[in-house]
């Protein structure tokens, strides 16, 4: 690499920039000094001569451009070569910036073969101006005196005649060296016509494409540029042709004499004759090829990587060594809520529950030599968006040199994993007490039977003993007591011998009405809403009827002051969904029988022990506990379901599913099928529901239908969201929901502010018993859960076309 020579001022407020280009100037055999400012600058060219100054385009205060207008307008007009470091890449800018007087310019970051080839060109014509105008400065001060001297002698007129050829032999030697470091220059440089044709081209030109200088003389610029990439150079060349331009820049492919394609960045500027008419350009090349071709590496790698990361179901967030987030993947956008450009920079701690922010320390604790994943998971309590809680595993892992470390953060809800896990062990305890209790109770049953066989014995043997019978019938009294006793155990354990055919529920329920009437008391009023048409389901008619009796004793039970008891029967189907989170259900056809109370509720932590065998919470004496645990043994062993709906403060629904008949069930899969393939007209839905896993489902499903969906976990949410967004058509919501407003009182708010909003309420609570306890607004739909996921689009639709 030749040595250069020359003064060069830098101009850049930023210290690093500005040190790594003195040294590199330096070591290129150039003199530098530095400035952090435009009045800086200033004053140091007003100090000390330089043959060059690189201007950064943005500096605080005294920015490039009012700089170079200064250098041009009081203190260098022509003579200082002015290069514009720009990282600015508009057209505008660089076209201001030439306008304003710079000679040149060059983009951030700097590469510096491209800066030192124009810096070289720049000093030397430089340089060789100066002395052009120091030889006219001489010849000027000798034409002065030659005219103030008239009458000098021949001798001084000879002398006169050397100094100009010696200018004249200096002129042609700068023209040589000029001409000699074009031709040497180690990137090609190639003097164009405004035709496009080569005028002149140097050695390294002819090398990069593979041409001599003969046949590129055949050849225009268009000829060697690939079509697509003229077509958008082409307005920019004819602009520097007619002077509205005097530089532009491109990064274009080539072709070269038999190889395939080249990148090369393009520099074109445009020289001026004499008379400031556009003479020719000056073209200079720079073949990029290799640079172009590994930044397309490393953007495939990324584009692959990304795409690893995007396909991935669990979420992945990538942190670097302080826990600032670097990537979140679209799993990751899904679980949490948030879209990527929201968290980046962000501290991934954020998305966790605040008792667990100690995630930082234990990410910086990991040992260098850990690889992904090697810590194995660990549960933790995620944070979404909305303010939700759920439950996570969390993996984490390395990655990066010791001085730069990041951290790569897997995590997966597992919230629906827990909570089938939970139902799971359930119904394993369950299970396990069934066989406890089944095996208890024919233990038991076989003492009984010798008890009450001597007993009646026994009692043959004392007919003359009055009061021996009548203690003998205390005893088989308590014995039979024994028997009912195990009779609800082996209830309960799927052991007792059922007599399943097929019945009508209808009539089971209307036949019971009075009998309850006379049962639960005056106090309480007993209500039913079943349907005239025969639900022929599958079931024992006898233990059907135990189990309604015992559960409306139980609502009695739960209303000591009083109070209203309602059985309503309806045709449902437990889908696919449903049954995935309730293992014992098979997904069909059913008759859903509902008992609802207007009781207090049952508290939740007790909801899952109540079915358990001899739980109660009544007091000692006042019940056996087996109540329940008995109607769950029936339903389940008839192939059946029991569930259950509590609020407190609001009261109980309890759940039997009966199965419905082949003939009846084929009937209505026919008429569901016909109703899901009804069309669905998509809209923009405001679904209010607590419950994340019920919401989840309808949203989800809402969404894959085409529906634009806004959702909400309590009333005074929905409601803000319902007043702030017009756009929305319709509202699904839940009745009962905590902070304080039911989904009724909520929908009223939502009429105060638009009365024709169509909108629709679900809940456990059966539709009878909310209407009794004035629980539904009117003129709305309802749905009971739990509800068919596949219909409820159609069921939207029918209720956004009723109210068109």
């Amino acid at each position: 690499m030749d040595a250069q020579t020359g003064h060069i001022l830098v101009v850049d407020d930023n210290p690093d920039n500005t040190d790594l280009l003195v040294k590199r100037l330096k070591r290129r055999g150039y003199t530098a000094d530095y400035v952090a400012s435009g009045p800086d600058a200033l004053e140091k060219l007003d100090q000390a001569a330089y043959d060059a100054v690189l201007l950064d385009y943005m500096m605080p205060g005294m920015d490039g451009m009012e700089t170079l207008q200064h250098i041009r307008q009081t203190r260098h007009p022509n003579q200082m070569p002015v290069i514009m470091v720009t990282a600015k890449s508009d057209t505008q800018s660089i076209v201001q910036s030439l306008q304003a007087g710079a000679n040149d310019y060059i983009h951030k970051p700097i590469e510096f073969q491209i800066l030192f080839a124009r810096l070289a060109n720049q000093v030397a014509l430089k340089k060789a101006e100066e002395r052009l105008e120091h030889i006219n400065e001489e010849l000027e001060e000798q034409v002065r005196k030659r005219t103030s001297a008239l009458m000098a002698t021949n001798e001084s007129l000879l002398a006169e005649k050397i100094r100009r050829n010696e200018a004249e032999l200096l002129m042609r030697e700068s023209q040589h060296q000029f001409r000699e470091a074009f031709l040497k220059a180690g990137h090609g440089i190639a003097l164009l016509n405004f035709d496009g044709s080569f005028k002149l081209v140097n050695t390294a030109f002819c090398r990069m494409l593979d041409y001599d200088e003969t046949s590129l003389s055949r050849l225009t610029i268009k000829d060697l540029t690939h079509n697509d990439d003229w077509q958008d150079e082409a307005p920019q060349f004819t602009s520097l042709a007619k002077g509205r331009i005097s530089n532009y820049e491109v990064k274009k492919r080539m072709y070269p004499s038999e190889r395939e394609e080249i990148f090369v960045r393009e520099n074109i500027s445009l020289i001026l004759d004499q008379h400031g008419k556009p003479r020719h350009a000056v073209a200079q090349f720079i073949d990029v090829t290799e640079t172009h071709k590994a930044r397309e590496t490393i953007e495939e790698k990324q584009a692959y990587l990304q795409a690893i990361l995007n396909s991935a179901a669990d979420a992945i967030i990538a942190t670097d060594g302080d826990g600032l987030i670097l990537t979140f993947n679209q799993a990751a956008e899904i679980l949490f809520g948030f879209q990527e450009k929201e968290m980046l920079n962000r501290d991934i701690t954020g998305l966790l529950r605040e008792n667990q922010t100690d995630l930082g320390g234990n990410v910086h604790t990991i040992p260098q030599d850990s690889c992904l994943l090697s810590r194995g998971a660990r549960d933790v309590t995620g944070l979404k968006k909305t303010g939700e809680h759920f439950t996570a595993s969390l993996s984490v892992g390395q990655f990066g040199s010791q001085d730069k470390r990041g951290m790569i953060c897997v995590i997966r809800d597992i919230s629906e994993r827990m909570d089938l896990e939970h139902k799971l062990r359930h119904a394993a305890k369950m299970e396990a007490v069934g066989r406890l209790t089944g095996g208890v109770a024919h233990d038991f049953n076989n003492l009984l039977t010798v008890i009450i066989g001597n007993l009646q014995l026994l009692e043959r043997s004392l007919v003359e003993n009055e009061k021996a019978q009548d203690r003998v019938g205390k005893i088989m009294k308590a014995a039979k007591s024994g028997a009912e006793l195990t009779r609800r155990l082996l209830t309960f354990s799927r052991q007792q011998v059922l007599e399943t055919t097929p019945h009508d529920v209808n009539e089971v329920v209307r036949d019971l009405e009075q009998l309850l009437g006379r049962t639960v008391g005056a106090d309480i009023t007993v209500s039913s809403a079943v349907s005239e048409t025969p639900f022929i389901g599958i079931t024992d008619k006898n233990q059907l009827e135990s189990a309604l009796l015992n559960l409306c004793v139980n609502a009695r039970d739960a209303m000591p002051d009083g109070g209203r008891i309602t059985i309503e029967t309806k045709q449902v189907r437990l889908d696919e969904s449903y049954a995935s989170n309730h293992t014992e259900v098979t997904p069909g056809e059913y008759y859903e029988i509902a008992v609802s109370d207007t009781g207090n509720g049952i508290p939740p932590d007790i909801v899952d022990k109540i079915f358990e065998p001899f739980f109660t919470t009544k007091a000692s004496g006042q019940g056996t506990g087996l109540g329940l645990s008995t109607v769950f043994g029936f339903m389940k062993q008839s192939g059946g379901h029991l569930a259950v709906y509590s609020e407190l403060g609001f009261g109980t629904t309890f759940k039997l599913y009966v199965p419905m008949a082949p003939d009846a069930a084929a009937h209505i899969a026919e008429q569901t099928k016909m109703w899901q393939e009804m069309p669905v007209r998509p809209a923009t839905i405001l679904v209010v529901e607590d419950d994340p896993d019920v919401r989840e489902v309808a949203v989800t499903v809402l969404r894959e239908s085409g529906f634009i969906v806004r959702e909400a976990r309590t009333g005074p949410d929905g409601l803000r969201i319902f007043s702030e967004d017009p756009t929305i058509e319709a509202v699904f919501s839940d009745v009962v929901m905590p902070g304080g407003m039911l989904g009724p009182e909520m929908g009223a708010k939502m009429r105060d502010i638009r009365p024709d909003i169509p909108i629709m309420f679900a809940s456990g609570y059966a539709e009878k018993a909310l209407e009794d306890k004035g629980g539904l607004l009117s003129k709305s739909r309802f749905i009971s859960k739990p509800y068919n996921a596949t219909e409820l689009p159609h069921i939207l639709t029918s209720l956004l076309e009723t109210h068109q």
